[in-house]
């Protein structure tokens, strides 16, 4: 896990973030909802699984920044991209807060489902960079424990998924 961060030594510096921003990108909403398991969508999975972990990371001093709350599509906040693909918009939305909020560490949380036993549970995705790997590792570790799987992390741009 990352270090703890001085909650004094935070304060007072002159940078607005002069901790390491981590963005929780919370997979899919709105009208996408992922995949489905016996009346389940993954949209709902990963936002009750992303809320938890935005407020783990706050509890322990961290700047955290999550991208959704609620059940929406962020392709609905989106007015500048001309496409008529909902999902293209979608993906330009997410790269672009972690752009304007200049962040350092990004992990996308998805809870993948497929008959094949090597294709489903969760599955954290991370940027290439070693600090995204690390926090994308222990929250992937935790919901191996949690759910039975064995699922690795997968090092993708996450706006690309």
């Amino acid at each position: 896990m990352l270090p703890i961060i001085d909650g004094e030594a935070y304060r007072s510096s002159h940078h607005a973030f002069a901790a390491p921003v981590i963005l929780l990108d919370v997979g899919h909403g709105g009208i996408d909802g992922g995949t489905t398991a016996q009346g389940v969508l993954e949209k709902d999975i990963n936002l009750a699984i992303s809320q938890k972990v935005y407020l783990l990371l706050r509890s322990k001093g961290y700047a955290v920044i999550i991208n959704r709350l609620g059940d929406y599509a962020l392709s609905d906040d989106n007015r500048w991209l001309n496409s008529r693909s909902r999902h293209r918009r979608d993906l330009a939305q997410r790269k672009s807060l972690s752009e304007e909020v200049s962040t350092d560490i990004v992990v996308s949380i998805h809870a993948n489902w497929s008959a094949k036993s090597t294709s489903h549970g969760p599955v954290v995705l991370h940027q290439k960079e070693g600090r995204s790997y690390l926090l994308a590792q222990s929250i992937q570790n935790a919901m191996n424990d949690l759910y039975g799987t064995k699922r690795e992390v997968v090092w993708v741009n996450p706006f690309i998924c």
